[in-house]
């Protein structure tokens, strides 16, 4: 999510669900994240909170 946005392309909050789901994948858990994961996530981590869903300026 961080490197996106380094590269000026903050994903979107269904893009990073989307990051999500495939690293549990790849780490062999097959199921999805919550549909209230992601907005938890973000409470926890300011940081990222940041750059999620992030208009880039014109």
């Amino acid at each position: 999510i961080l490197e996106e946005d380094v590269h000026a392309y903050p994903p979107s909050y269904a893009r990073a669900q989307e990051m999500v789901n495939r690293i549990l994948r790849i780490n062999g858990d097959n199921q999805p994240v919550g549909k209230l994961w992601l907005s938890k996530f973000i409470k926890r981590q300011p940081r990222v909170a940041s750059v999620i869903g992030r208009k880039l300026e014109a």
